[in-house]
């Protein structure tokens, strides 16, 4: 099945604090006022938080939550465990994820915001014509439209791709390159502005290199067997890029 992937950014300021960030933010402010480290100070530290002394309270939303600490670790002995201990017992990393965090919570409720926006717009018929609330509603509708894709296949890429098959030399090449630039597409290498490292006041342009569909070059270069399952794994799937387009599987090398 063939989908047309849909993307619209907005950009929201939460002004959240984060637990976790907070947490070792305000215990390192505490520790400051701790004498010199050594067994019997951390103890009577973590006697005080176990009491809930200098803790702001979690449900007002403002200082701490007291409840992300690791009481059953002395603070001297391993901080970060006695920090947020507590919150990774609570929010262990789910199984489509690598890794979590308080970033990756925010990053998924703005999306759900988002969602409710874009959809609330697409169903706005009043919409003044031309605006940006009838311009996103429109695009997410459009978007979400699945069996108009499926009707369309890959009509809408036919020109692009005979382009790319039209192709016959170094000249041909540079110029679908720079067309593909042009719209956006990092073809070869990426293309953007970016802060000079040597002096912060500035802004200049910045060229990299194009991206790898395998994380990093290691991908294509390690031989261990994981390694090599990988990129057997990544040729099927490309195969199957290729097939739901209407090429033959037997080509694929």
């Amino acid at each position: 099945m063939i989908r047309r992937a849909c993307c619209l950014t907005v950009l929201l300021a939460p002004g959240l604090l984060l637990p976790s960030v907070l947490s070792s933010q305000g215990m390192r402010r505490e520790s400051a006022a701790l004498p010199a480290a050594n067994g019997g100070a951390c103890s009577e530290f973590a006697a005080g938080q176990e009491a809930g002394g200098g803790a702001a309270s979690a449900s007002s939303g403002k200082g701490f939550d007291v409840g992300n600490l690791d009481r059953g670790v002395k603070p001297c002995d391993d901080f970060y465990k006695f920090a947020d201990g507590g919150w990774m017992q609570k929010n262990p990393i789910p199984a489509d994820h690598s890794s979590w965090a308080t970033f990756n919570q925010l990053h998924d409720k703005n999306e759900d915001v988002l969602r409710a926006i874009l959809e609330e717009a697409a169903k706005d018929k009043s919409a003044a014509a031309g605006s940006n609330w009838q311009k996103i509603g429109d695009y997410y509708a459009s978007c979400m439209d699945e069996p108009q894709i499926e009707t369309a296949g890959l009509k809408p890429l036919d020109a692009g791709l005979q382009r790319i098959a039209e192709i016959k030399d170094a000249a041909g090449l540079q110029a679908e390159i720079a067309r593909l630039q042009r719209e956006g597409a990092n073809v070869v290498f990426g293309f953007g502005s970016e802060q000079d490292f040597k002096d912060s006041t500035r802004v200049i342009a910045d060229a990299e290199q194009g991206g790898l569909g395998l994380p990093d070059r290691q991908y294509y270069r390690d031989n261990d067997e994981r390694s090599k399952k990988l990129r057997d794994e990544y040729v099927e799937h490309v195969t199957n890029m290729f097939k739901l387009m209407g090429d033959d599987a037997a080509i694929r090398h």
